[in-house]
This record gives C-alpha cells, sequence and structure tokens, in this order.
C-alpha cells in the first residue's frame, strides 16, 4: 500500500505528536479505555467529525499511534516496526439514519484497533482483552495443570476486512457475559514423517514390515517386540534430544512392494519439529533401515502417509490425524449476552443454527466444520509468523451445548500444529506481536509453555470469530455490511 502526501503528512503528525492528542489517548488506554474506544474518544474530544474523510483519518491514525504507545509505555513492547509500517487505514462510507429521521454519511474504518504494518505487508489489528483459564494437558499422564492470563490481546492481520472486526465483537460478547474463555491444550505435539521404500516383491515389502514391528495402528506401538523398532527408537530418541522430541510410535501401510513408514514423534517443548524430524528420520533411514532392511530401496522421504500438513479422512485418517496437539476453546454465553446481542434467541435456537452448518459443511465434505475459523487462524498466524503453515492441517470443529438459559460454544481443534521456536527469518513486526500477546517469543519456562499458550490464543480468537458470525446470522445481519458498503 502507498500512502499519498496528504496520508504522510497525517502519519508524521501522529508520530510527532504535536497536538498532544495521542499522549492524552494513550494515557486513557493505560487507566482501562477499551481499545476500540480510541477512535470515537479522539474524534470526540478534538472535534473530528466522522463525516469528513480526512477528519477521520486523522482521527484513525491517532488512535493507532496511542495504541502503539500503549503498549510501548504500559508493557514495555518495541513498536518501532508496526509504526514505520503504519498506512491510515481505508475507510468505507456508510449510511446512518439519525433520530431525527435524516440521514449521514459517516466514514468508517473495518480495521478495529489497526496499530501499524500495512507498507510492503499485511495491516496489523489487535483484538481483546481476553481472559483465559488453561488446563494444560499432559497426553501421556493426564494431568491438568492450570494457568490463568487476565488480560490477553492478540495481533492479526487477516487476508480481508471483516475478519479482525468479528473476532473483536465476538471477544465483547464474551466479555458481556462475565465469563473467561476456557482452554483445554495438549502439552504434547505430534509431528510425523514417512518414508517410503521400494522392495523387490509384495512379500518382502511385508516380511519389512514385520521386521520393523509396525502395523496399521489405530494407537502408537512403542514396545521393542524383538524386531528392529527398538533400534530405531534409540537412535532417533538420541537425535531428537536437543528439540525436547523422542520417537513414539512407527506405523506401516504396504501396497504391493511399496512400505511407508510413518514415523511418530512427540515433541514435550516449545519447538514445531517438522525440521528436526526430516533430519532426524533421514539419518534413522541411512543408518538402520537401508543398512538393516535387505534389497530395500528408498524412494522419498515424505511420501503423504504423514499427513504433512493436510486433512486425512479416508480409512487411515487416524494416522494423518495424530500429528498436531488436541485444543479446545470454551465460552459460556448468558442470558443477559444472548438477548442483548444475539436478537433474544433461545440457546436452543443458536445450537440449531451451529448444527445446521455443521450439517453442511458435512454434506460438502470438507474438513474444517467452521465458518471463518481458518481465516482467523490465518490472521493470527500471519500476525506471529509460527514456522508452520497457516494452511495447517487440524480439523476445526464447533459444538454447542445448552446449560440452564445459557449457552456453551466450543471450538474444537483436532490437531493443532504450532510452535514458538524459530526454524527460520522472523520478521520485526512478528516479534512486536509476539511481545504484544505476552511474549511468547521462543522456548518458555517451564519448557513448552510458550506452545501451549500460542495454541490457546488461536483457539481462543477463533472461538470469538465464530460467536460473532453466529450472531450476525440470528439477527439477520449476515452480509448487510458488505451489501451497504457496495461491495459483493
Amino acid at each position: 500500500m502507498v500512502a499519498g502526501i496528504e496520508d504522510r503528512r497525517i502519519l508524521e503528525d501522529a508520530r510527532n505528536d504535536v497536538s498532544g492528542i495521542v499522549t492524552s489517548i494513550a494515557s486513557q488506554l493505560q487507566h482501562g479505555m477499551h481499545l476500540y474506544k480510541a477512535p470515537e474518544t479522539v474524534r470526540t474530544l478534538y472535534g473530528l467529525p466522522q463525516t469528513d474523510e480526512a477528519s477521520e483519518k486523522k482521527c484513525r491514525a491517532y488512535a493507532a499511534a496511542a495504541i502503539r504507545r500503549f503498549f510501548a509505555e504500559k508493557y514495555g513492547v518495541d513498536t518501532v516496526a508496526l509504526a514505520s509500517t503504519a498506512i491510515v487505514p481505508p475507510l468505507v462510507k456508510k449510511s446512518k439514519k439519525l433520530e431525527n429521521g435524516t440521514t449521514v454519511d459517516l466514514w468508517e474504518s473495518k480495521m478495529p484497533n489497526y496499530m501499524g504494518g500495512g507498507v510492503g505487508g499485511r495491516p496489523v489489528s489487535v483484538v481483546g482483552p481476553a481472559t483465559l483459564e488453561i488446563e494444560v494437558y499432559d497426553n501421556i499422564n493426564g494431568k491438568g495443570e492450570p494457568i490463568k492470563e487476565n488480560v490477553v490481546y492478540i495481533p492479526l492481520a487477516p487476508t480481508r476486512f471483516g475478519v479482525a472486526e468479528g473476532v473483536s465483537a465476538g471477544l465483547k460478547y464474551i466479555a458481556d457475559s462475565g465469563k473467561p474463555i476456557k482452554l483445554k491444550v495438549e502439552s504434547i505435539s505430534r509431528v510425523t514423517r514417512s518414508p517410503v521404500f521400494k522392495f523387490p516383491t509384495e512379500a518382502s515389502a511385508e516380511s519389512a514390515a514385520n521386521s520393523i514391528g509396525a502395523g496399521v495402528r489405530s494407537h502408537l506401538e512403542t514396545e521393542d517386540n524383538g524386531n528392529l523398532f527398538g533400534e530405531i527408537k534409540g537412535l532417533a530418541d538420541k537425535l531428537m534430544k536437543g528439540h525436547n522430541g523422542s520417537l513414539e510410535g512407527l506405523h506401516a501401510v504396504t501396497l504391493g512392494p511399496y512400505l511407508w513408514a510413518n514415523f511418530v514423534y512427540e515433541m514435550s517443548g516449545d519447538n514445531y519439529g517438522h525440521e528436526a524430524v526430516t533430519a532426524v528420520t533421514r539419518e534413522v533411514v541411512r543408518e538402520v533401515l537401508l543398512k538393516k532392511l535387505p534389497h530395500a530401496e528408498l524412494k522419498m522421504l515424505a511420501g503423504g502417509l504423514d499427513g504433512d500438513l493436510r486433512p486425512a479422512t479416508n480409512r487411515y485418517g487416524r494416522m494423518g490425524n495424530i500429528r498436531g496437539r488436541w485444543v479446545t476453546a470454551s465460552a459460556e454465553i448468558t442470558p443477559e449476552t444472548l438477548k442483548k446481542r444475539f436478537g433474544n434467541i433461545s440457546p436452543e435456537g443458536l445450537a440449531e443454527l451451529n448444527n445446521l452448518k455443521q450439517k453442511g459443511n458435512e454434506i460438502l465434505g470438507t474438513h474444517t466444520l467452521a465458518g471463518m475459523g481458518p481465516e482467523i487462524v490465518e490472521g493470527v498466524f500471519y500476525a506471529l509468523e509460527p514456522p508452520t503453515s497457516p494452511f495447517l492441517s487440524s480439523t476445526i470443529s464447533m459444538e454447542t451445548n445448552v446449560k440452564g438459559d445459557s449457552l456453551i460454544l466450543n471450538a474444537i481443534f483436532h490437531n493443532m500444529e504450532v510452535g514458538t521456536v524459530r526454524e527460520g527469518p522472523l520478521s520485526d513486526i512478528a516479534s512486536e506481536c509476539r511481545a504484544i500477546t505476552g511474549n511468547i517469543d521462543g522456548a518458555g519456562n517451564p519448557i513448552g509453555r510458550n506452545a501451549v499458550r500460542m495454541a490457546a490464543r488461536i483457539a481462543a480468537a477463533t472461538l470469538a470469530g465464530e460467536l460473532n458470525q453466529y450472531a450476525q446470522m440470528a439477527t439477520g445481519r449476515l452480509g448487510m455490511e458488505a451489501y451497504r458498503n457496495g461491495k459483493p
């Protein structure tokens, strides 16, 4: 995005804060004012009419600068990269009917709580605060460890307008109910790699599958039954030690003379582990399998059965879907909030909307049973830049339960893949965004804590965005904003 001369002047005035507007608004934010109130406070206190496009541009630029200063002063976050790449947020014209019956055109931004970025990249908004209650679920021992974070902000860099706006609105609805977002996050994440071998005959491929102690199983097999698995695991665990990982299973599938050997690694730290397991599997194949399996010919190191960044839906789906970690986010919506925000729909009525949407997705055959979920995940990923693709393999489903007069909405990630230890370059903007959301860069203390916290933020944002979409559908507003703004 390239700013015009007038926009550059507005941005410069906001950075220099000659008028003191930014300082004043940042101070009010530190004393408890919500981020979304920053533009209207600027507008009201300093006489910037929303009917004038140039005035609203100033308002939004000053508000963004104030939000950056708020994070810098209250939390010690360096926002230089966000500031240096800031734009004047794009505005849209919206008609509003006043109490006296007249209609007036107002200028609005579709990027709530915009704070920077946009020059040479995506603009970044920040949503929140949210209260998160996280139960860290130990995959092996089943013990839950509570983490409570009372004030959590989540940066988003989405592909289109409306995504950050929807998440921000959903978080407000949850806050209206006075309840925290409750999350359950597996402490251990799984990463897989599936080399493919060719043997002279189908029988020799079957023999090789038996000799490595593997088979098509619905659970991980870790016993050494007098075959090669003990040796394979010993070398793999030695090589994975520095990455907080270990080999916990090996599945095999044969098709004619071909053998797929799916290595299943468990990561207990903050590493995603994609690069590590690739290198370790290559070494195990070279030092053990190719030396101990007669006539084995390695055809490829990643043969698709690992489900790398893809969903799995057929009869081998249980193998592909063991990647990542299970994450759930849950919110209770009270009767008062349902009446205020959802057109007084009953909990049963909102549950019906969710069930209808899920059935439609099932008929379509899509792997993710959520509406805005994938877009929200992508927005968080582009802001925080974890070492995984935003088009991750996780199936996302939404569930509803009725609790008295309240509604319980759950967002379920069946195999979220995420990590915070860098496996490649991280942009300055992403470093600042990681600081804004609670300093979740690199390894956590204790080890594994940061990956859990990032997973919780992704799930919480998804839950909020989906909740807002149900509010839009329940009140008949879905699509109306785009229609009024002349956007198909």
